[in-house]
């Protein structure tokens, strides 16, 4: 059985900005729409300074995977793989920071 989480919306994920000049410029009012599809899933939109991404999540037999459409479903594209594992490790590496020099998370 699977279903589509947030069926008219999509999980959405917004970070702090970053305050070093290290860091790309924020663009505090724009996400990655769709950010899925880019070659480099949240690593583009991060290194571009977006300080929102998101992605269509699907819920298939115990894992969510990350896909558009249920024909893109691939168990190596899961919310785990693609976000939530880069962030974490991001966040251990900022000492609890996305952005390093950032206020908040």
């Amino acid at each position: 059985m699977h279903s589509r989480l947030f069926p008219t919306l999509a999980a959405v994920f917004t970070f702090a900005t970053p305050l070093t000049a290290d860091e790309p410029k924020p663009l505090q009012r724009a996400h990655a729409h769709d950010d899925y599809e880019h070659k480099r899933p949240l690593f583009d939109a991060l290194e571009c300074g977006f300080c929102s991404v998101e992605a269509d999540v699907w819920l298939v037999k115990g894992q969510l995977l990350v896909a558009h459409v249920p024909v893109q479903w691939n168990t190596e594209r899961t919310l785990e793989k693609l976000y939530l594992d880069p962030l974490r490790d991001r966040a251990k590496a900022g000492r609890g920071k996305i952005f390093p020099g950032a206020t908040s998370i």
